[in-house]
């Protein structure tokens, strides 16, 4: 059975994990509905809503969680270009990305890649989306 756990980044920039969930929250004027809830200290930490992704239940090469929104490089596809994690109709899929308009051009199954490295993420490395980058 897969942990399920997320993953977001708050506006201090700080990359939290726990479980997700949505309410209201008031501060200085603002409101705002993307929270998450940390199991270690059951602290609830405001993240940016686009930042918000989903454990894979897969770790890459190195132990490292990998979470939807990562950029990975695999050492047995066709390319050798880093690819982006994404969720797709059958689970988790390593996605080649149109960096024009973020539109799925192919999509790799996890089962077609042995080894997975973490090398980034969308998020903190936006120059991964630069056409060439991804895929």
């Amino acid at each position: 059975m897969r942990e399920i756990l997320f993953r977001g980044k708050t506006e201090e920039g700080e990359w939290i994990e726990g479980h997700y969930y949505t309410g209201h929250r008031f501060r200085q004027g603002s409101t705002s509905d993307v929270y998450l809830i940390r199991n270690d200290c059951l602290e609830d930490f405001e993240v940016i809503p686009e930042t918000l992704g989903e454990y894979t239940g897969l770790k890459d090469k190195n132990g490292e969680k990998i979470f939807e929104g990562d950029i990975v490089i695999c050492d047995n596809l066709p390319t050798s270009n880093p690819q982006l994690i994404e969720w797709c109709d059958d689970g988790v899929c390593l996605a080649m990305v149109d960096k024009l308009n973020f539109d799925s051009l192919y999509y790799y199954t996890i089962e077609d890649c042995d080894k997975m490295e973490i090398v980034g993420n969308i998020h903190d490395n936006p120059e991964f989306m630069k056409e060439g980058s991804i895929g």
